[in-house]
């Protein structure tokens, strides 16, 4: 009998736990590219093309996240992940489209481009944040 106690018990917990998202990677990843937006901006501000692209760049090819968290982050979006995905994209083409402005030194496309970079991040953020923090 204690022992059947102690193995529910035990399956309880697992069970409890695998509601939990933990996800550093991903929390590092964000804290990076919070990092690289505030550096682009600094660059718009001072208009510094070559810092710009640089910043622009690094949004554009952020690492991925480890495959165990993508699957965290699966299990909780279900079939939200489409989206999730979709918002990852339309950040790094913004981010492509950035880095392009930059090396071109047009002011106009580059206020554009952080703008739609900065609706990605915001939107993913609003539509997903909460849920992958709790």
């Amino acid at each position: 009998m204690k022992f059947k106690l102690t193995l529910t018990l035990l399956l309880l917990l697992i069970a409890a736990n695998a509601f939990a998202v933990d996800l550093p990677g991903i929390k590092t990843m964000m804290q990076g590219l919070e990092a690289d937006l505030n550096r682009a901006q600094s660059a718009m501000l001072k208009q510094d093309a070559p810092a710009l692209a640089a910043a622009a760049k690094a949004i554009a090819q952020h690492p991925m996240a480890v495959e165990a968290e993508r699957k965290a982050i699966q299990g909780v979006l279900k079939a939200e992940m489409a989206k999730f995905k979709e918002w990852d994209h339309q950040t790094h083409e913004a981010a492509l489209a950035l880095a392009q402005a930059a090396e071109a030194n047009d002011a106009a496309a580059q206020a554009a481009a952080y703008q739609r970079v900065l609706q990605g991040c915001l939107g993913c953020h609003a539509a997903f944040q909460q849920r992958l923090k709790q």
